[in-house]
Protein backbone atom coordinates (compact mmCIF):
# COMPACT_ATOMS: atom_id res chain seq x y z
CA UNK A 1 0.00 0.00 0.00
CA UNK A 2 1.34 3.55 -0.69
CA UNK A 3 1.53 6.62 1.68
CA UNK A 4 -1.73 8.76 1.38
CA UNK A 5 0.74 11.57 1.45
CA UNK A 6 2.90 13.41 -0.38
CA UNK A 7 6.63 13.35 1.06
CA UNK A 8 6.57 16.74 2.27
CA UNK A 9 3.35 16.23 4.14
CA UNK A 10 4.04 13.14 5.85
CA UNK A 11 7.43 15.07 6.74
CA UNK A 12 5.20 17.53 7.86
CA UNK A 13 3.22 15.08 9.87
CA UNK A 14 5.50 13.09 11.49
CA UNK A 15 7.54 16.31 12.55
CA UNK A 16 4.81 16.73 15.01
CA UNK A 17 5.13 13.75 17.03
CA UNK A 18 7.37 14.24 19.93
CA UNK A 19 9.56 11.84 22.25
CA UNK A 20 9.94 14.48 24.91
CA UNK A 21 7.31 16.31 26.89
CA UNK A 22 4.37 14.43 25.76
CA UNK A 23 1.18 15.37 27.34
CA UNK A 24 1.44 11.90 29.08
CA UNK A 25 5.05 13.58 30.68
CA UNK A 26 3.60 16.28 32.00
CA UNK A 27 1.08 15.48 33.27
CA UNK A 28 3.12 12.94 35.28
CA UNK A 29 5.40 15.84 35.51
CA UNK A 30 2.26 18.28 37.29
CA UNK A 31 1.33 15.41 39.65
CA UNK A 32 5.00 14.90 41.16
CA UNK A 33 5.60 18.55 40.87
CA UNK A 34 2.29 19.11 42.93
CA UNK A 35 2.95 16.58 45.61
CA UNK A 36 6.67 17.98 45.89
CA UNK A 37 8.11 15.01 45.10
CA UNK A 38 11.60 15.50 43.53
CA UNK A 39 12.31 14.25 40.11
CA UNK A 40 13.89 14.62 37.16
CA UNK A 41 12.24 14.49 33.70
CA UNK A 42 14.31 12.80 30.78
CA UNK A 43 17.69 11.80 32.43
CA UNK A 44 20.47 10.66 30.82
CA UNK A 45 20.45 7.23 31.80
CA UNK A 46 20.40 3.91 29.39
CA UNK A 47 17.27 3.65 27.69
CA UNK A 48 16.36 7.10 28.14
CA UNK A 49 13.62 6.85 30.96
CA UNK A 50 11.23 10.41 31.07
CA UNK A 51 11.41 10.05 34.76
CA UNK A 52 13.54 9.43 37.22
CA UNK A 53 12.58 9.87 41.04
CA UNK A 54 15.59 11.69 42.90
CA UNK A 55 17.04 10.24 45.79
CA UNK A 56 15.63 6.69 44.76
CA UNK A 57 16.98 4.26 42.13
CA UNK A 58 13.56 4.22 40.36
CA UNK A 59 13.00 5.53 36.70
CA UNK A 60 9.87 5.51 34.70
CA UNK A 61 8.74 4.94 30.92
CA UNK A 62 5.80 6.40 30.01
CA UNK A 63 5.10 4.62 26.30
CA UNK A 64 3.38 5.65 23.63
CA UNK A 65 0.44 2.63 22.66
CA UNK A 66 1.52 2.35 18.95
CA UNK A 67 5.20 3.15 19.22
CA UNK A 68 5.57 0.18 21.87
CA UNK A 69 3.21 -2.26 20.92
CA UNK A 70 0.32 -1.78 23.31
CA UNK A 71 -2.06 -4.55 21.95
CA UNK A 72 -0.13 -5.42 19.28
CA UNK A 73 -0.39 -8.95 18.99
CA UNK A 74 -4.23 -8.06 18.37
CA UNK A 75 -3.11 -4.96 15.77
CA UNK A 76 0.00 -6.81 14.02
CA UNK A 77 -2.00 -8.59 11.58
CA UNK A 78 -3.26 -5.29 10.39
CA UNK A 79 0.00 -3.27 10.26
CA UNK A 80 2.43 -2.64 7.16
CA UNK A 81 5.40 -5.25 7.35
CA UNK A 82 7.35 -1.56 7.90
CA UNK A 83 5.39 -0.68 10.75
CA UNK A 84 4.96 -4.66 12.26
CA UNK A 85 9.63 -4.62 12.30
CA UNK A 86 9.21 -1.05 13.87
CA UNK A 87 6.85 -1.75 16.72
CA UNK A 88 8.47 -5.24 17.14
CA UNK A 89 12.01 -3.62 17.09
CA UNK A 90 10.77 -1.25 19.99
CA UNK A 91 9.41 -3.93 22.03
CA UNK A 92 12.78 -5.46 21.81
CA UNK A 93 14.74 -2.42 22.97
CA UNK A 94 12.67 -1.89 25.75
CA UNK A 95 12.89 -5.42 26.98
CA UNK A 96 16.80 -5.18 26.77
CA UNK A 97 16.45 -1.87 27.98
CA UNK A 98 14.95 -2.84 31.47
CA UNK A 99 17.42 -5.72 31.78
CA UNK A 100 20.29 -3.39 31.70
CA UNK A 101 18.94 -1.11 34.27
CA UNK A 102 17.61 -3.52 36.21
CA UNK A 103 21.45 -5.26 36.38
CA UNK A 104 22.82 -1.87 37.60
CA UNK A 105 20.26 -1.96 40.23
CA UNK A 106 17.46 0.35 38.83
CA UNK A 107 14.11 -0.57 39.75
CA UNK A 108 11.81 0.06 36.38
CA UNK A 109 8.49 0.89 36.21
CA UNK A 110 6.77 1.70 32.63
CA UNK A 111 2.95 2.81 32.16
CA UNK A 112 0.99 3.10 29.26
CA UNK A 113 0.20 7.01 27.82
CA UNK A 114 -3.49 5.85 27.94
CA UNK A 115 -2.96 4.69 31.47
CA UNK A 116 -1.20 7.91 32.42
CA UNK A 117 -4.12 10.11 30.79
CA UNK A 118 -7.42 8.24 31.53
CA UNK A 119 -6.11 7.29 35.27
CA UNK A 120 -3.48 9.66 36.20
CA UNK A 121 -4.30 9.09 40.13
CA UNK A 122 -3.86 5.53 39.74
CA UNK A 123 -0.64 6.28 38.19
CA UNK A 124 0.71 8.16 40.79
CA UNK A 125 -0.22 5.77 43.15
CA UNK A 126 1.55 3.12 42.03
CA UNK A 127 4.60 5.48 41.88
CA UNK A 128 4.22 6.86 44.98
CA UNK A 129 3.54 2.79 46.77
CA UNK A 130 7.45 1.91 45.98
Amino acid sequence: MTDVFSPEKRSEVMSKIRGKWTTPERVIHGYLKGRKIPHEMHPNIIGNPDVRIKGTNLVIFIDGNFWHGKDYNRRKKKLQPFWRDKIHSNMCRDKRHVRLLRSEGWRVMRFWEDDVLKRPEWTIKKITSI
